[in-house]
């Protein structure tokens, strides 16, 4: 046994709890890089202590629970590092939820693509449609390159999940070539579909895309804080101040109305309405949030929090402010309570340094710079927008693999397991070269993997080779 039955009772609750940490403090203002960093190498301790375990024959593997936030995670984290295809399997077949897609997609995301590709080709064309967009997340995040007529199958699943996942994956790469089918369901009844067509047309420079995208800035939806985040930045900046106005007008939930001042990044137009908002005590959280994001203020670090605990009716009006507001973050309350006098007061040191309707984040003039700086030191919501707004607004390439992802090239390799093994008769350069007349002669030879040293005895290899006709290559030797 190599760890106790107490131990293994703690790694089975523990490991899949560090997951669902780390996920949601990407989303939080309290954490940065280096708190990210640590809980990274918190969950990465537990991953190694599963290992461990395998590799004594003390599976502990059997003991997660699937439907907990994280187990599938673990689960197919560690069946890829022990090359457990019957554990990969089981974590495969427990995904039943968005959220469990996620934890599939970010474990397989962690390794190199040949070592995961066989299983990608797998999951695209499995039954289940989470499965089959997790499989495309992965290629999304791997910046995996896919065959054109893949791409167009995917657009055309029957299920929403499968067109959302390829929709996003389009706008990541930047694939301008579907700009037109991203269009096309501009005017979908779903709703989802219809936002992620245009987040993703906005990404591609797609005009039609921005008027969809203004729709849902001016209605209370899920994808609200989404949609003005981006619209914010892909607005020529003589409208970005108009919409700042309109928004701030609209009849919206108090804490969207905080969050349009953040992203706006209206410093002086912004903070001192913010800072009215805060003597409200039920605003007093979101509206300190806000001014935070700006102006990159760390409450805690400047001493400019409430010292006194808090009443218990104060905890109550906190506590049913946050139950009223279907816009109430999950962080919300664990951020630092502001005392609002000593924020006025400490605004009015530091106005000073701002400018008329100029825009900031984290207490910066927005430039590649400064959004650069951001990213290292700001918060997780920092770090995000300073990402979008430099793929938009400074046209940040986004680099693609040289792998591509294909139907057809499964197809080839599979062929390829049934070529006959020939071997090397001595040691020197070798050309790969296709009988006269065959169609991809000219091609293959001027392909770099068509040349290569091989000694006596070794078996030629085709890496590199695969969309070749591998069955007709001979190996001449130079």
């Amino acid at each position: 046994m190599y760890f106790s039955d107490m131990i293994k009772q703690q790694l089975k609750h523990d490991a899949p709890y560090a997951w669902f940490l780390k996920d949601h403090a990407k989303l939080s203002p309290l954490f940065r890089k280096k708190d990210i960093e640590l809980l990274d190498e918190k969950l990465e301790g537990y991953i190694d202590c599963f290992v461990l375990s395998k590799k004594a024959d003390d599976d502990i593997l059997d003991m997660l629970k699937l439907d907990d936030w994280g187990a599938v995670y673990v689960m197919a984290r560690v069946a890829l590092e022990y090359n457990d295809d019957k554990a990969f399997e089981t974590a495969v077949e427990a995904v039943k939820s968005r959220e469990q897609t996620k934890e599939l997609a970010e474990a397989l995301s962690l390794f190199s693509y040949p070592k995961i590709e066989e299983k990608l080709y797998q999951l695209i064309t499995n039954q289940n449609p989470l499965i089959r967009t997790a499989s495309i997340y992965v290629l999304d995040i791997l910046k995996i390159k896919i065959e054109p007529n893949l791409i167009y199958k995917l657009l055309q699943d029957d299920e929403i999940e499968v067109k959302i996942a390829t929709i996003k994956l389009i706008g990541s790469h930047r694939l301008k070539e579907y700009t037109k089918e991203v269009e096309e369901y501009l005017k979908s009844e779903d709703e989802e579909l219809r936002f992620e067509s245009a987040y993703t047309g906005c990404l591609l420079k797609s005009k039609e895309s921005i008027f969809t995208l203004r729709e849902f800035c001016f209605t209370q939806t899920p994808y609200l804080r989404e949609a003005l985040a981006l619209l914010y930045y892909t607005l020529d900046d003589t409208k970005v101040y108009s919409l700042f106005q309109k928004i701030a007008t609209k009849e919206f939930s108090p804490r969207i109305k905080a969050y349009n001042f953040a992203m706006s990044g209206f410093a002086l137009e912004s903070v001192p309405i913010l800072l009215e908002k805060s003597k409200e005590f039920e605003k007093s959280l979101f509206s300190a949030e806000a001014i935070s994001f700006i102006t990159g203020i760390d409450l805690d670090e400047e001493d400019l929090t409430r010292e006194e605990n808090l009443t218990q009716e104060e905890e109550k009006l906190l506590l049913d402010s946050q139950k009223a507001d279907e816009e109430t973050q999950d962080y919300e309350e664990d951020l630092p309570l502001p005392d609002s006098e000593l924020l006025i007061k400490w605004w009015q040191k530091e106005q000073k340094r701002y400018k008329p309707k100029t825009r900031y984040l984290a207490g910066r003039e927005i430039n590649i710079e400064n959004l650069q700086i951001v990213i290292e030191k700001g918060t997780q919501p920092q770090i995000k927008l300073a990402k979008l707004i430099l793929e938009l607004r400074y046209n940040q390439k986004v680099n693609l693999s040289n792998q591509l992802f294909s139907l057809d090239s499964k197809e080839k390799k599979e062929e390829k397991k049934n070529i006959k093994i020939t071997y090397s008769p001595k040691t020197g350069d070798y050309i790969a070269t296709l009988p006269k007349g065959h169609p991809q002669t000219d091609n293959l030879k001027i392909e770099p993997f068509a040349y290569g040293f091989f000694r006596e005895g070794e078996a030629f290899n085709y890496f590199g080779l695969e969309d070749y006709d591998v069955g007709e290559i001979v190996w001449v030797f130079e």
